[in-house]
């Protein structure tokens, strides 16, 4: 039964993909042609509207086929007209639409960081183009070496992001460790966390620096998976299990509100410290529901 209900969900899936991303790759061309900003704008703003329509569908889609156990606490208090920034953990491809569907209408439509290799997914990739999703080009440290002139493009993507984003509310998703924790990843990088890997703090404090005015607050998500983090298809078909999500809304410090990350060491420092400081509780958090016997 599982498998027939993760099979109901795919095509169902699959067919409203195709009939809200059609007219979004219609208007992306159309956004790529017209010529002034005004018309460019335009153009985002009815690509979200049908995209809010299409994670609706989703979500009530998903919910009436597999009625998930997710215990969710800290949603109260977030709104559709104030921007946020939000940070999570990574684990599972199912990280995604969970925090889609916990977040629509109660915050703002999404920008996420996504991979650079994303933009090339069919329909997909166009239509994150259409919806001003930043993309971001991972490095190793031997490129880097070899590549000087790319440190900082992260940044720069960042800065066009917060250019573009005007006065509407917003709110800018960041899955601040850069890539799905697994064991490997976290024993090469040698995190100092149990289950998280290194935080990146450059996206985050750019953000900060370009819209720390008119962020409402930072929306600190973990997601926890008492059963172990699920596959794709595992998702699809309603075996998640049972799924802990923990919301805080965090002011963000006045003194981090302005500064340059890339020039000022102390800033840098500084930053770090904050972003470690909340990573250090979430590891904290995510262990003390593990070790629950009944979590």
């Amino acid at each position: 039964m599982a498998n027939l209900k993760g099979v109901l969900c795919l095509c169902l899936l699959i067919f409203y993909t195709l009939l809200a991303l059609t007219p979004v790759v219609l208007i992306a061309l159309a956004k790529r042609i017209v010529p002034s900003k005004l018309a460019k704008d335009r153009c985002t703003h009815v690509a979200v509207i049908i995209c809010e329509s299409l994670v609706y569908a989703y979500k009530i889609t998903y919910l009436l086929i597999h009625h998930p156990q997710w215990s969710v606490e800290g949603l109260d208090g977030l709104s559709p007209q104030k921007s946020y920034l939000i940070i999570a953990n990574h684990q599972a491809w199912s990280d995604i639409p969970i925090m889609v569907f916990l977040l629509i209408g109660r915050a703002p439509f999404f920008k996420f960081f996504l991979k650079k290799e994303l933009i090339w997914l069919p329909l997909i990739g166009i239509a994150c183009w259409a919806l001003d999703f930043p993309f971001m080009r991972r490095h190793s440290k031997e490129e880097l070496a070899n590549n000087p002139h790319w440190r900082g493009k992260d940044l720069e993507t960042t800065r066009e992001l917060c250019k573009k984003l005007g006065n509407d509310p917003v709110s800018i998703v960041n899955f601040i460790e850069g890539t799905r924790f697994t064991p490997d990843k976290k024993a090469k990088q040698n995190s100092p966390y149990r289950h998280l890997l290194k935080p990146k703090s450059g996206g985050v404090a750019y953000v900060v620096s370009m819209l720390g005015g008119k962020l409402e607050s930072l929306v600190d998500m973990c997601i926890i998976y008492p059963e172990g983090r699920q596959n794709f298809w595992q998702f699809l078909s309603g075996r998640t299990g049972k799924v802990i999500v923990n919301v805080k809304q965090r002011s963000i410090p006045e003194n981090l509100l302005e500064g340059d990350y890339l020039v000022s060491e102390e800033f840098r420092e500084e930053f770090q410290q904050w972003v470690a400081s909340l990573w250090q509780e979430k590891d904290a958090l995510i262990d003390a529901h593990l070790s629950q016997p009944n979590s």
